[in-house]
C-alpha cells in the first residue's frame, strides 16, 4: 500500500495569524475551564442562547442533545446547557465545515520523492 501524505502550503504570514488565533482560543478556553471547575462558576446557556450562538434551530439542538453531544439540566424550571458541551459541539460542527471547505479549495499534485518509489500528494490551496 502506498504512503500518501498530504501537505498544505500557506503563506508565512497567514500561518502566523492562524497560530496566534489558535493560541488566543486556547488561553480563553483555559481561563473558562478554570472558572468553571476550580471557582465552580456555573457557565450555562438557555436553548435560545444556544440557537443564536450556533445558528441552529430548536429542533437541531434537540437532535444534538438526543445524540448525546450536549447535556442539559433544569435550574429554577429553566433548561440550561453547560458551556463545555456547547464548546465541544461548536468545535465539532466547525471542524466539519473547515474540512469540507479545505477539500473544495485544494489542488492535489502527485510528487515523486527522491528517496524511493513512494509517491506523496502535495495539496495546495487554490485561493481567490
Amino acid at each position: 500500500m502506498e504512503n500518501q501524505s498530504k501537505y498544505i502550503m500557506i503563506e508565512r504570514n497567514k500561518f502566523a495569524a492562524l497560530v496566534k488565533a489558535h493560541r488566543k482560543c486556547l488561553q480563553i478556553l483555559s481561563i473558562l475551564t478554570y472558572a468553571h471547575t476550580v471557582k465552580e462558576v456555573r457557565l450555562t446557556f438557555t436553548l435560545e442562547e444556544i440557537c443564536e450562538l450556533l445558528q441552529m434551530t430548536r429542533e437541531e439542538v434537540e437532535t444534538q442533545r438526543q445524540r448525546g453531544y450536549i447535556r442539559f439540566s433544569v435550574q429554577n424550571g429553566i433548561t440550561v446547557y453547560e458551556i463545555t458541551d456547547i464548546l465541544r459541539l461548536k468545535n465539532m460542527l466547525e471542524m466539519g465545515r473547515i474540512y469540507r471547505k479545505i477539500d473544495e479549495m485544494v489542488i492535489t499534485i502527485p510528487v515523486k520523492k527522491e528517496t524511493g518509489n513512494v509517491t506523496d500528494l502535495c495539496t495546495i490551496f487554490a485561493t481567490t
